[in-house]
């Protein structure tokens, strides 16, 4: 009977282990990046802001506007600082190894385990930033109100596993072959303005939308503004989160099967 109970209670142990693990990496992650320069959190709010500035101003300079009711600011900022969150948690799960290449001599931590504190810590850094910066464009005096917060959170949260399955592929990647790294950083920027970020749907014709549909993540930039604007809706067009797990799915699954294959360059090339 006692070793029933043991055998029941060895899955729970090795979670509760598992979520130690974590928390002492997220902490220690935390204090590396922002911990002995408090420029890294003022950062991580000024990238954001510039970027959303930078393109405020070239829309207007274009005579582009935003939506009819909506902040032109918040309407770019929506679209930027997901993407923003994507991008550097595929950065920093790619080179997770690098530098902590030492703690993998511990038995409780692994590369998932280091992957997974860094995905966390840019989460919340970027959920940070985001909702203080739509409080930012509130107080500045435009009167607006978050259609569905619940929802904008879930898609944000789906950014960030988009993320990580980039970066388990990437990881691998760029240990077999070192130029991925450099392909990586050009795709990035070519996914930045490819991806309703800058130039959105509201300024692309209709005929196009079947196309621009492949991509995930102008998807769920457009489902991140639908149910954060009530005065906006891109719905009909854009609302396949089948598709987009899939991607994510499908990103995860690869990119945890080549690590376990590549497991030997990961290790001796980072």
């Amino acid at each position: 009977m006692n070793l029933k109970v043991t055998r029941l209670r060895l899955p729970a142990i090795s979670l509760q282990i598992k979520l130690n693990v974590i928390s002492a990496l997220f902490l220690r992650e935390t204090k590396t990046r922002f911990g002995e320069n408090r420029l890294g959190y003022i950062w991580a709010f000024l990238e954001a802001i510039l970027h959303t500035l930078v393109f405020v101003g070239l829309r207007k300079v274009l005579g582009m506007s935003a939506p009819p009711g909506i902040p032109m600011s918040l309407y770019l900022l929506v679209g930027i600082v997901p993407f923003m969150m994507f991008r550097q948690t595929a950065q920093q799960i790619m080179n997770c190894v690098r530098g902590n290449k030492a703690m993998l001599v511990f038995p409780q931590i692994g590369i998932f385990e280091l992957a997974f504190s860094r995905a966390l810590l840019e989460f919340v850094t970027m959920t940070v930033v985001m909702w203080s910066l739509v409080l930012g464009v509130y107080l500045c005096g435009n009167s607006f109100r978050v259609q569905d917060p619940l929802l904008v959170l879930s898609y944000f949260f789906l950014f960030s596993l988009l993320g990580m399955g980039v970066g388990f592929v990437l990881l691998s990647l760029t240990s077999i072959i070192p130029v991925m790294e450099d392909i990586w950083q050009l795709s990035g920027r070519i996914l930045y303005f490819s991806s309703g970020i800058i130039i959105t749907a509201d300024r692309i014709p209709s005929q196009y939308y079947d196309e621009l549909a492949w991509n995930p993540l102008f998807q769920l930039v457009e489902m991140m503004r639908t149910a954060f604007f009530r005065a906006y809706d891109s719905s009909q067009h854009f609302n396949d989160i089948g598709y987009i797990m899939w991607w994510v799915g499908g990103l995860w699954l690869t990119g945890l099967v080549l690590q376990k294959k590549t497991l030997w360059w990961i290790l001796q090339k980072q």
